[in-house]
């Protein structure tokens, strides 16, 4: 497993990550749990026009990318937040976001051509971990 984070280790937020097993790689971007505070950071920059609006563009190209967005944990909205925006409602209920898939294991992985195989994957995540780093860090 490597992660690679900006900032102090102890406060970064987001990372890229790659996990090499013999059988797949997995590589992809994000947090895999929000901490109390920043779950609370997190939930008002999903409602807060403009933050929402940049993650919502983010997630959306992510997705047409046919990337998962992932960390959905609550069934319901949290309280003191109500709204009528779809894409909020569903980003409240999150309590981590990343994005990442699992791949056979190229065969580029023992030659250079595989940090292109990796950064054309990463580029495209990169700006989901971009808001990440932006609006929680």
């Amino acid at each position: 497993d490597f992660w690679f984070w900006e900032g102090v280790r102890k406060q970064a937020v987001s990372g890229f990550y790659l996990r090499i097993t013999p059988d797949q790689v997995g590589i992809g971007v994000g947090a895999h749990s929000f901490d109390k505070d920043r779950l609370a950071t997190f939930r008002h920059a999903v409602v807060h026009p403009q933050a929402g609006e940049s993650l919502q563009q983010a997630v959306t190209a992510l997705e047409r990318a046919r990337f998962a967005v992932k960390g959905e944990h609550y069934k319901q909205l949290p309280r003191g937040f109500d709204t009528d925006d779809a894409f909020a409602t569903r980003m409240l209920r999150y309590a981590a976001l990343w994005v990442g898939e699992d791949e056979p294991t190229p065969k580029s992985l023992h030659s250079k051509r595989f940090v292109s195989w990796a950064m054309t994957r990463w580029s495209k995540q990169a700006p989901l971990h971009r808001w990440l780093v932006d609006n929680l860090q």
